[in-house]
């Protein structure tokens, strides 16, 4: 006689609907055999109906009372989870994850045995008719980050993941546009920041499995937006102290606002938004990006107006000292600092669409780009011929089919970044 406890999520093949059993077992000479294995952490129980059953070969398992349900024909697989704990620890015998379930603000420990996080993991997998949606997975912390990430698997998702400097998933959460940390202390991110009026800044609390309630020491200096969730923009020059509360407990980081000189903003932009090793491509990207993102052009006609009879009528210096400007401020930034790296720029502007933007020299080929529009690299663009007959043209299409991303630096600052996407959605990003 063999007997034994089970309780398993059975998935009813031919009826695609979801059975919970839960089984007590005295058998014998039966169709029902039952193997079990136990040891002193866990009970995994494993149930084979016999063919004159409707759900016959359909297996499934749950280990203990821990939530993870794994693949009905391979229990080293994960497809869900169903407990009620927000922090779980995926046990070692997990080798692929196929779904990390669909309950909401998770935080999900991942051991060294998982190698493979597979596509839409942050789903459920489809039950008959119906795919539930996992939203707010906010942690994944890594043992050792060395496993491969499928593209896509956690669509449209803001994720913290917790792993080595440079692993796999380190890597990953960078290249789709979430946050790598390598501490598993709960913090903000960045802990203290400078920047300059207009700059925005997202700040991030991590390592914690519920949204925090944000708020700032100094609204006037620094203000958090009603849109956007942990997005702060940075008003007049002075300090100001950003506070995340969340179950009964404060993280802060202090930020310093300093005053927008042209001075300032040069050196701040060729120390910190300019890296050593960079390409060429990957300064003119990031120039484009740092412009685009940090300065804004004015809603109000009669702001434009004032700007186009005012003395900062396209300069460089008006759009780096106020934070604003129109197309021909933007043009005029963009080439001030190619100027500073020594690349070949020209500013270009057509009288017919009134509009100004830039030509860039890469390679031997020229091309042009628009920092206030987001036109990045073309050929040729919607503005037509630019009035500068005796200016080069851009003829090479080398660049016309890159995808633009917004990923975040280590810092929580926002980039803007380039790359060709497969129909798997793998991102292979371009550096010259």
């Amino acid at each position: 006689m063999i007997g034994g406890y089970m309780f398993v999520n059975l998935l009813k093949k031919e009826k695609s609907i979801l059975a919970v059993a839960f089984v007590l077992v005295a058998v014998v000479n039966s169709d029902l055999s039952v193997a079990a294995s136990i040891d002193k952490n866990e009970m995994i129980a494993y149930a084979t109906v016999s063919e004159n059953n409707d759900l016959s070969e359909d297996i499934a398992r749950q280990q203990d009372d821990s939530g993870i349900i794994c693949a009905e024909d391979d229990p080293s697989t994960m497809v869900g989870y169903t407990g009620t704990s927000h922090e779980v620890r995926i046990p070692d015998t997990i080798t692929t994850i196929k779904s990390f379930g669909e309950k909401e603000y998770m935080k999900f420990y991942i051991p060294s045995s998982v190698r493979l996080i597979k596509a839409k993991a942050a789903k459920s997998p489809k039950l008959g008719r119906v795919t539930i949606d996992t939203k707010y997975i906010t942690c994944l912390e890594f043992e050792s980050g060395d496993c491969t990430i499928e593209p896509k698997a956690f669509p449209d998702l803001d994720i913290v993941v917790v792993a080595p400097r440079n692993s796999a998933a380190w890597k990953y959460a960078f290249d789709y546009g979430n946050i790598a940390t390598e501490s598993n202390e709960s913090r903000i991110i960045p802990e203290k920041t400078t920047g300059y009026p207009y700059f925005n800044q997202h700040f991030f609390l991590v390592n914690e499995t519920a949204e925090p309630k944000w708020k700032s020491s100094n609204k006037k200096v620094l203000y958090v937006s009603s849109e956007d969730v942990g997005l702060l923009g940075m008003g007049r020059p002075g300090k100001a102290t950003v506070t995340a509360k969340l179950n009964g407990k404060k993280y802060s980081s202090v930020v310093t606002i300093k005053k927008r000189t042209t001075k300032n903003v040069t050196k701040y932009v060729l120390n910190k938004v300019i890296r050593n090793g960079m390409t060429r491509f990957e300064k003119i990207e990031a120039i484009y990006g740092w412009i685009n993102l940090n300065h804004f052009y004015p809603l109000d006609y009669r702001q434009v107006a004032s700007i186009v009879h005012s003395s900062g009528y396209n300069t460089s210096k008006y759009i780096l000292t106020t934070g604003t400007g129109i197309c021909g401020n933007f043009a005029m930034a963009f080439k001030y600092f190619m100027d500073k790296l020594g690349i070949p720029c020209k500013w270009v502007s057509s009288a017919k669409k009134e509009h100004a933007w830039n030509l860039v020299k890469l390679g031997k080929n020229w091309y042009q780009i628009d920092s206030t529009q987001r036109i990045f690299l073309k050929n040729k663009t919607e503005h037509g011929a630019y009035d500068q007959k005796s200016y080069p043209k851009c003829k090479s299409k080398k660049y016309n089919n890159l995808k633009e991303v917004i990923l975040y630096d280590e810092n929580g600052r926002e980039l803007i970044k380039h790359c060709k996407i497969a129909k798997n959605g793998k991102r292979s990003f371009v550096t010259k």
